[in-house]
């Protein structure tokens, strides 16, 4: 039995976000999307990039955070998740992420504004829950900047299940990588 309400508004709703580390504000436009959607599209950006201060995170374990916290969702095909690589040209954004998905998208889902202008060209509805305003959160950079300086602030705006797997990919690349 699924824990959303029976309110479908769409066929399939499309999302994108780094995910450096995946945070409260992406979770609350996540669980909007797989209530409002009968299929979710959670694509993973700059799938290409690691390891940097921008991009602490391999696509890999990015995938980890989200499939800790939706394993359900994802094995009943309801969210379905792909990396997508930094295209480098915002002007084609939008083309180039509708085109790696399989079937018509009806929703794309930003918790921004400047999310979301790269779809306003296209005939889809687009959802701008802008999560500054419904969910106390903070930006990845802001929770990035906290995690490198060690202030313990960060779990308060990162989802429980997945702060061992954010703190066991931080000892990683503190042996022998520094991103600072």
């Amino acid at each position: 039995m699924s824990t959303y309400p029976d309110f479908v508004s769409f066929k399939v709703g499309l999302a994108v976000a780094r995910t450096h580390p995946l945070h409260n504000g992406h979770c609350y436009l996540l669980n909007e999307m797989l209530r409002r959607c009968a299929k979710s599209y959670w694509f993973i950006g700059s799938s290409d990039k690691s390891r940097t201060e921008e991009c602490p995170y391999t696509a890999a374990e990015r995938v980890s955070f989200i499939a800790t916290l939706y394993s359900r969702e994802i094995c009943e095909g309801k969210l379905i998740i792909k990396q997508v690589k930094d295209l480098g040209n915002m002007d084609k954004w939008g083309d180039y992420i509708l085109s790696q998905v399989p079937e018509n998208v009806d929703a794309y889902f930003a918790g921004t504004e400047k999310d979301a202008f790269p779809f306003l060209k296209h005939k889809i509805h687009i959802e701008n829950l802008r999560r500054e305003l419904v969910y106390s959160c903070k930006s990845g950079t802001e929770l990035r900047k906290m995690i490198r300086e060690n202030n313990n602030e960060w779990y308060h705006y990162v989802p429980s299940k997945i702060w061992e797997l954010i703190d066991a990919y931080n000892t990683l690349m503190g042996e022998g990588y520094d991103y600072k």
